[in-house]
C-alpha cells in the first residue's frame, strides 16, 4: 500500500486489519482517519483509528497515537473511550480499535441551543469523573470541546457521556520521553476552549482542564461561548485579558440557578490557583447547587471581589 493510496481515505474499505474487517468511514481528523470495522470472528462493530500516511513519518505524532492508545485503554473508565487493540498496517501506518459510538456529540446536541438545568449536571458530573479517572493516572487532555464529548444513546436512559479524542493530551509529572511531548511555543488545543497558560506556552497541570470545562459550563447554561473574536488573536487575547460579563438571566433556561455564573467564573479564572483545585471539586459545587446549598464559588468571588475588584484609591 503506498501513501498516494491513502491520500484516499476509502482506499481501505474491504481490507482486515488484524481481526476487523473496514467497512466503511466515520470521520476524518488531522491526526487520523476513523472507520467502521467488523471482528472478522465474532461479527460486532468497532471503530477503528488509522494513523494518516503523512503522519507516520513525525515521530513525535507516532509518539502521541500511541500514547493515546496506551494510557486509555490502561485507564478503562466507563465516561472514557474505551480501547482495546492496537496494531500495524503493511505500510507502516498505527491504529488502533476501539468501542463504536452511537449517539451525537456534545456540540450536535448544543448546535447553539441551551440546556436544561437536569441535563447541565448529568453532563457535567460524567466529564468529571472521567476527567477524575484521567488526572489521577497523570494525563491532562488539552483539548476538551463539545465535539471531544460524546453521548451514546441509551433506551429509558439518560445519555452516557464519553471523553474521546486524547491525542494531543500531556503526561504529568512524568520523567520518561511520554512527559516531553509539548515543544516550546507549540499552540496545541482548539482556541475557543484554551486556558491562558495553554495560549502562554507554559507548564500547565488538570487545572487547564478545568478552564476548558468552564468555557463549556457557560456554553450549555447560555448556548454561546464566553469569549469570542473575528480572528485568532482576538480569541486568544480574551482568554488572556477579558474578564467574563454577568451572564443575563434572559441567556439561561428558567430552571438554572443564578448561582451557576459563580461556578462558572472560577472554573474560568486566569491564575490557575484561583480555579477549583481538582475536577471533584468542581463537581462537588455543581451538587451543592443543585442542593440549594452555599457554594465555594460564591465564597471564593466574594473573596476575590474584596481584593482584585475593588476601585484604588
Amino acid at each position: 500500500m503506498t501513501e498516494n493510496a491513502d491520500s484516499n481515505a476509502e482506499s481501505l474499505i474491504g481490507i482486515t486489519v488484524g481481526d476487523y474487517k473496514i467497512i466503511d468511514i466515520i470521520g476524518k481528523g488531522g491526526m487520523g482517519v476513523v472507520y467502521t470495522a467488523e471482528h472478522t470472528q465474532l461479527h460486532h462493530l468497532t471503530a477503528c483509528k488509522v494513523l494518516r500516511a503523512e503522519m507516520a513519518s513525525h515521530p513525535e505524532t507516532v509518539e502521541r497515537f500511541l500514547q493515546e492508545a496506551k494510557f486509555i485503554s490502561r485507564i478503562r473508565h466507563l465516561n472514557l473511550i474505551d480501547i482495546f487493540d492496537i496494531g500495524e498496517l503493511p505500510d507502516k501506518r498505527l491504529y488502533y480499535v476501539m468501542e463504536k459510538l452511537t449517539g451525537r456529540t456534545l456540540a450536535q446536541v448544543l448546535h447553539g441551543q441551551k440546556m436544561p438545568f437536569a441535563s447541565i449536571i448529568s453532563i457535567m458530573n460524567q466529564i468529571c469523573a472521567g476527567l477524575a479517572a484521567a488526572h489521577a493516572a497523570g494525563l491532562v487532555h488539552r483539548d476538551l470541546k463539545p465535539d471531544n464529548l460524546f453521548l451514546v444513546e441509551r433506551a429509558g436512559e439518560a445519555p452516557l457521556l464519553k471523553i474521546m479524542d486524547f491525542g494531543v493530551a500531556k503526561v504529568m509529572d512524568l520523567s520518561s520521553t511520554e512527559a516531553k511531548l509539548t515543544r516550546t511555543g507549540y499552540l496545541v488545543g482548539t482556541p475557543q476552549y484554551m486556558s491562558p497558560e495553554q495560549i502562554n506556552g507554559v507548564a500547565i497541570d488538570k487545572r487547564s482542564d478545568i478552564y476548558a470545562l468552564g468555557v463549556i459550563l457557560y456554553e450549555m447554561s447560555t448556548g454561546t461561548p464566553p469569549f469570542r473574536g473575528d480572528t485568532l488573536g482576538q480569541m486568544l487575547i480574551a482568554h488572556l485579558q477579558q474578564i467574563l460579563p454577568a451572564i443575563d438571566p434572559k441567556l439561561r433556561n428558567e430552571d438554572v440557578p443564578a448561582g451557576i455564573e459563580l461556578i462558572i467564573r472560577k472554573a474560568l479564572a486566569k491564575d490557575p490557583s484561583e480555579r477549583y483545585a481538582s475536577v471533584q471539586d468542581l463537581s462537588a459545587d455543581l451538587e451543592r447547587l443543585v442542593a440549594g446549598e452555599p457554594t465555594q464559588a460564591a465564597a471564593w468571588y466574594k473573596e476575590y471581589q474584596m481584593h482584585f475588584l475593588q476601585p484604588q484609591k
